[in-house]
């Protein structure tokens, strides 16, 4: 696929590193939580203040590609259909949490639209490296915090405010280098997944161990377009080596398992996962809020204020479709598939895509992901780099885009 802002004219190579570096501090200081859950964090406080120095610094214009405007259409239609439904149901109830709620959603479209902004001024190849090297940088403060915090528990956290966080975080770096994974030199994809599979483990979170399972056998068998008959050959030797690592983790009386405790911890939430109550997805993951939706099924009832349900009253459905079907109903339930699935299924890679974001679709079915900033500026890497029809790159190639 042409490459065709890498060398933009309009920009020199210290801008460039600026608005590079841009991302990649924000993600380097993503795992530092200092604040409770739902505040903004330092990391935020950074992207909003660089985002309004990019403002002043391009005077206000905003450069898109033609062929990437739709998805931001409709990602601020989704927006003001968020807005208007979370308002409807603050008259209704009176519950101030639901005129907070959306704030997530604008943040992450604000971080999506520096992300493209960003890609359009550096280049598709660079915001790729820019990405992949604040996931690394990421993963060495994701490491630091499991040493600092060693020992404090069972489930381990790290920086983040709970080992869920930490369990999906590095899922998503994980997922960035699958779909990116030519950008970093051989030891520092090594260093960033090492660190992601050991973070992941700590934090005995069971949706993140069980997509990073689903991330590695679908990576292995369609990540790739690269089909000789070696790497085939590798492909299945890795896969057999991995199906007999999570077979002897399971099922063996290895002492090495029995004796460490982590080990230990993850074979016991891994075989009990079926028993637990939390499990369940009617009850224990709240699927069975759907069916006091009622009239409401188009529309939603609205994000927070759950005392208002009776399945799992006072707590948020863990599961991302089925919060956003209950929350905005269907008409935002499409609005977010359209959002999300476009920039996975608009380009010749749709297999080898689907592949690589199958660890966070396995995630979502029992956790509600989808307000992760990170997950937003890798749809918004993708549509960039890998989602541009041939009649758009030639568009971009002639340095057309749209300007607001």
């Amino acid at each position: 696929m042409p490459n065709s802002l890498v060398n933009n004219p309009n920009i020199n190579k210290t801008e460039s590193e600026v608005y590079g570096r841009i991302l990649t501090v924000y993600l380097a200081l993503k795992p530092l939580y200092f604040f409770s859950s739902g505040l903004p964090q330092i990391s935020d406080m950074f992207l909003l203040l660089a985002t309004v120095y990019l403002l002043f610094h391009v005077r206000g214009k905003i450069r898109i590609q033609k062929s990437i405007l739709g998805w931001v259409t409709v990602f601020v239609f989704t927006l003001v259909f968020q807005c208007a439904i979370q308002l409807v149901w603050w008259l209704e109830t009176d519950e101030r949490e639901l005129l907070l709620m959306p704030t997530y959603y604008i943040f992450n479209f604000i971080a999506a639209l520096l992300c493209l902004c960003v890609g359009n001024r550096i280049g598709t190849e660079r915001l790729k490296l820019v990405l992949c090297n604040g996931c690394f940088w990421s993963i060495l403060v994701t490491a630091l915090g499991l040493l600092v915090n060693w020992g404090t528990g069972a489930r381990m956290k790290g920086f983040f405010n709970n080992p869920n966080q930490l369990g999906y975080y590095a899922l998503l770096v994980a997922t960035v280098i699958a779909f990116f994974p030519d950008q970093l030199p051989k030891w520092k994809k090594a260093v960033t997944l090492t660190i992601s599979v050991l973070a992941i483990a700590f934090s005995l979170s069971k949706a993140a161990i069980v997509g990073l399972a689903g991330l590695t056998v679908c990576y292995f068998i369609w990540g790739s377009q690269k089909r000789t008959r070696r790497q085939m050959v590798i492909r299945a030797a890795i896969l057999l080596l991995f199906f007999t690592a999570v077979y002897w983790l399971l099922f063996s009386d290895s002492s090495i398992i029995q004796g460490n405790q982590t080990l230990n911890s993850i074979r016991i939430r891994i075989r009990n996962m079926g028993s637990e109550k939390d499990s369940a997805l009617g009850i224990g993951r709240g699927y069975n809020r759907v069916q006091e939706l009622g009239m409401h099924f188009l529309w939603g009832m609205g994000e927070g204020a759950y005392e208002r349900f009776q399945v799992l009253s006072g707590k948020e459905v863990h599961s991302t479709l089925i919060n956003i079907l209950v929350s905005y109903g269907a008409v935002g339930s499409l609005a977010y598939l359209w959002l999300i699935g476009r920039p996975l299924l608009r380009c010749g890679a749709r297999l080898q895509n689907l592949a690589c974001v199958s660890g966070v679709v396995l995630y979502s079915f029992t956790h509600n992901g989808i307000r992760n900033t990170l997950l937003w500026l890798l749809l918004a890497a993708v549509i960039q780099c890998n989602a541009l029809d041939p009649a758009a790159d030639r568009t971009n190639s002639e340095g057309q885009a749209y300007e607001a």
